[in-house]
């Protein structure tokens, strides 16, 4: 049996193949405008595309990477760690409530879920729901996305700096999340993003890195 990586490198690499791998909608969506294919948001049937070629990519490929590391490395994502403690709930609920709030204020007050219901059927009208059901399948997808790039990050700090108070994870979240929207939208989007990456890195902790309690929660937020 060949010998598991244990370098931290290795991780921050495997980090940074998570958050490629986010990218991708980004380069789907202009591979599709290349093709002089009607653009993501204009029609139905392009949005419906966009966001199940994302959905196909994004989990093969986080199959793939999932698989790898636990072949090649000593660290399994997806192990399970343990339990939040009662503090650690009111912590978690805290910062979801900060966040939950600055969404909902940049919804204009309305409950974002609902309001992107709204959207699609104004959008698409009987076509809006099968979208409003597939964005949140894809909100599953990317957030899982997310928790890889805040677990191998996390596992790279601490490994590197010996040190595992430090939410190393959600800077790296934060970063990359937040590159993505000043590249996609505008700088004020970016910053917020960067502002919720963080949030989410320390969610991660707070849960004991447990993927169990980690990734429901951290999708639920993405869908909220």
């Amino acid at each position: 049996m060949a010998k598991k990586a244990t370098n931290a490198w290795v991780f921050l690499l495997y980090a940074l193949i998570a958050y490629g791998i986010v990218f991708l909608d980004v380069a789907q969506v202009k591979f599709y405008q290349i093709l002089g294919l009607p653009a993501y948001g204009s029609t139905l049937s392009a949005t419906l595309r966009g966001n199940i070629t994302a959905i196909v990519l994004w989990g093969v490929l986080q199959i793939v990477l999932i698989t790898a590391s636990r072949k090649f490395t000593d660290f399994d994502v997806l192990s399970f760690r343990g339990k939040p403690s009662a503090g650690s709930w009111t912590a978690i609920a805290v910062l979801s409530a900060v966040y939950i709030f600055v969404i909902t204020a940049a919804w204009g007050w309305q409950f974002k879920p609902l309001a992107e219901l709204q959207v699609a059927i104004e959008k698409f009208q009987s076509g809006g729901v099968p979208q409003w059901i597939v964005q949140i399948i894809y909100y599953a997808f990317e957030t899982l996305g997310f928790f890889l790039i805040i677990a191998f990050s996390q596992h790279f700090g601490e490994k590197l700096f010996k040190n595992d108070k430090i939410p190393y994870g959600g800077i790296a979240c934060g970063l990359t999340w937040g590159l993505t929207h000043i590249l996609t939208k505008d700088l004020a989007v970016g910053l917020i993003s960067l502002g919720f990456g963080i949030i989410f890195g320390v969610i991660y902790m707070l849960t004991r890195k447990n993927p169990r309690v980690a990734i429901p929660l951290l999708w639920a937020l993405f869908v909220i």
